[in-house]
């Protein structure tokens, strides 16, 4: 889902990296999950002040990749695809 935002990806990346390092505080599991949610909420943050921007300052060829990438980030928050992932379940445990 997110292929075309290397970035995104990259921020997810050292953020789960760094959970796996840290001493365990609260269940793994859940930090992750937190983590994740609060990534994603920023993204979707992030997408809906550019396209903010982008309409004021009339792109409109902007606005419409913006639109779609706040579509999707709004997906994200609200599916939570990373729940029903055998491997991400798997890997940090539950």
């Amino acid at each position: 889902m997110l292929k075309e935002y290397p970035g995104h990806l990259v921020r997810i990346h050292d953020a789960l990296a760094s959970v796996a390092k840290e001493p365990q505080v609260a269940p793994r599991f859940e930090l992750v999950i937190w983590v994740m949610e609060d990534l994603v909420g920023a993204f979707f943050e992030e997408a809906r002040q550019q396209l903010a921007v982008a309409k004021r300052q009339g792109d409109s060829e902007l606005a419409s990749k913006l639109e779609a990438e706040e579509a999707l980030m709004a997906t994200l928050v609200l599916q939570k695809p990373w729940f029903g992932d055998k491997d991400f379940t798997l890997f940090f445990g539950k």
